[in-house]
C-alpha cells in the first residue's frame, strides 16, 4: 500500500509539474526592493481597493518614485465605512499616515483638532473648477484636502428587462413608481438597494432641491437650528417608506446588502430592473451582467430627475507627518491633470478641474444635469454637521421599519446634538 501511495503521488506531482510547463501560471510576480537607509519612506492611507483604481494609484506612486529616486510610498487599503474609525485611531495614537484618503464627515472632525495641513497656498487649486472649490474651501479661506473626483449616484436601468415588460427609462417620480408597479405585479423586487448610500442619496434627490432653492439664507437657518434638517428631508424620506411599504424594496435584503459589493451581485442576476448605488460600480458591473443597462439621474420629482454628486477622493496631510515636504510632493503628483483624469475614467467619476476631460460612457446621460443645474451636493461644504453619516443612519432606520415620521425626528436629534458639541 505505501509503495502504491509513494507512485501515486510522484505520478501526480509529474503531472502537475507538465501541466505547469504546458499550461504556465498567468500572474505578475511582486519584487520588494529594500529601501536604501538613506531613502525616505511615506506612507499613503486610502479606502480604494478596486483592482482599477489600486492599479492606477500603482501606477502614479511608481511614477513619483522615478521622479524621486529617494523616496518611497507605500501604499495601504481598507474598504468602505470601515476605513474613517481606522484612520482617525492611526491619528489620535500618533501613528497616523504622512498622506490619506478623507471625506467630508471626517474632515470636520479632523481639522478642528488640527490634524490636518493647510493646504490653501498650493498652485494646484487654480485648476479646480468654482463648483469643487465652493466645496473644499472653508470659511476662512483654508483648505485641508484636494479632490481628485466627483462622484455620482443614480439608477441603474436594466433595459432588457424594461423592454421585455414594455417600461421605458423613468423620467420622473409618477413614471418610477408607476415603472415599479409594474415589476411588483409581476412578482419581482423593483430595486436593489444597500445599506449605506442607496437610501440617503435618494432622499436627498427628493428633498434637498428645496433647500438650494432656498440659498445660502436656508443653510444658515439649519447650522443655527431654526430650522430642522428634516424640513428638507420629509419628503425624501417619504418616498422611501412609500417603496418599502409597497414592497419596492426589500427591507430585510437591503439592510444586510453591502454597497458595491452585495448589491452589483444581486442587480447582475437580471431578476430586478432597478438598481440605487454610485456610478463608479459601473466598472465592476459590466464584467458582471451579461445584459443591456442604463443609468439615470434620480427620477425623483414631478417635473424630472436630480442628480446627487459627492466631492470625492479628497487627499489630506497629516499635519503630524515626519516628512511632510516629501508628502506635500506627492500630493503635488496625484492632482496633476493628467493623474486626476486617468483616475476618472478608470472609475467612471466626474473631473473636479477647469478643463473637463471627455466623459466615461456611463456618465454621459447624467452628465446633462450638471450642465442644466438639476444637481445636488451630498456632503455639501455648507452643513456645519456630518450630514454624510447622519442622513445614512436616519434612513436605516426606515429600512428597519421605523416610520418615516420618527426617522426624521432622529435626524434632527443628531443634527441637534452634533451642532451642540455632542457628536454624532
Amino acid at each position: 500500500m505505501k509503495r502504491f501511495f509513494f507512485l501515486f503521488s510522484f505520478l501526480g506531482t509529474l503531472c502537475i509539474l507538465v501541466w505547469m510547463l504546458v499550461f504556465p501560471p498567468q500572474y505578475q510576480p511582486f519584487v520588494y526592493e529594500y529601501p536604501d537607509e538613506e531613502d525616505t519612506q511615506i506612507t499613503f492611507f486610502g479606502y480604494k481597493w478596486e483592482t482599477e483604481n489600486v492599479l492606477t494609484i500603482e501606477q502614479l506612486i511608481t511614477e513619483f518614485m522615478q521622479e524621486n529616486k529617494t523616496v518611497n510610498v507605500l501604499y495601504e487599503s481598507i474598504k468602505g465605512r470601515a476605513f474613517f474609525p481606522v484612520l482617525i485611531k492611526r491619528i489620535e495614537t500618533g501613528n497616523g499616515d504622512d498622506v490619506f484618503m478623507i471625506d467630508r464627515d471626517t474632515l470636520l472632525a479632523l481639522a478642528r483638532r488640527g490634524e490636518l495641513v493647510d493646504l490653501s497656498d498650493m498652485p494646484e487649486l487654480g485648476e479646480y473648477s468654482d463648483m469643487a472649490l465652493s466645496q473644499i474651501r472653508e470659511e476662512d479661506g483654508s483648505v485641508f484636502a484636494l479632490p481628485t473626483s466627483v462622484s455620482a449616484f443614480g439608477l441603474y436601468c436594466n433595459l432588457d428587462l424594461l423592454k421585455k415588460h414594455h417600461v421605458a427609462i423613468p423620467r420622473n417620480r409618477a413614471e418610477f413608481l408607476e415603472a415599479c408597479a409594474v415589476f411588483r405585479e409581476a412578482g419581482v423586487t423593483p430595486i436593489v438597494a444597500n445599506n449605506d448610500i442607496s437610501l440617503k442619496t435618494l432622499a436627498m434627490a427628493r428633498g434637498l432641491p428645496e433647500l438650494y432653492a432656498s440659498g445660502e439664507p436656508g443653510f444658515a437657518a439649519i447650522n443655527a437650528g431654526r430650522v430642522p434638517l428634516s424640513t428638507y428631508f420629509r419628503s425624501g424620506f417619504e418616498l422611501l417608506e412609500e417603496l418599502c411599504e409597497r414592497g419596492y424594496i426589500d427591507r430585510k435584503r437591503a439592510l444586510v446588502t453591502e454597497k458595491t459589493r452585495d448589491d452589483l451581485v444581486d442587480f447582475a442576476k437580471g431578476e430586478s430592473p432597478f438598481m440605487l448605488t454610485g456610478v463608479w460600480a459601473s466598472v465592476r458591473l459590466r464584467k458582471m451582467a451579461d445584459f443591456r443597462y442604463a443609468i439615470t439621474a434620480y427620477p425623483v420629482q414631478e417635473d424630472g430627475t436630480t442628480l446627487v454628486v459627492r466631492i470625492d477622493t479628497r487627499i489630506a496631510l497629516n499635519a503630524r507627518g515626519r516628512h511632510l515636504p516629501e508628502a506635500r510632493n506627492f500630493l503635488r503628483h496625484l492632482i496633476r491633470p493628467g493623474s486626476i483624469n486617468r483616475f476618472c475614467l478608470g472609475q467612471d467619476s466626474f473631473s473636479p478641474l477647469k478643463q473637463l476631460p471627455s466623459p466615461a460612457p456611463a456618465l454621459e446621460a447624467i452628465g446633462e444635469n450638471l450642465q442644466n443645474g438639476r444637481v445636488v451636493l451630498g456632503a455639501d461644504r455648507r452643513f456645519a454637521f456630518p450630514i454624510w453619516e447622519l442622513s445614512r443612519a436616519a434612513s436605516v432606520r426606515i429600512l428597519e421599519g421605523v416610520p418615516a415620521e420618527q426617522a426624521l425626528k432622529s435626524l434632527d436629534e443628531a443634527v441637534a446634538s452634533s451642532l451642540s458639541g455632542g457628536g454624532a
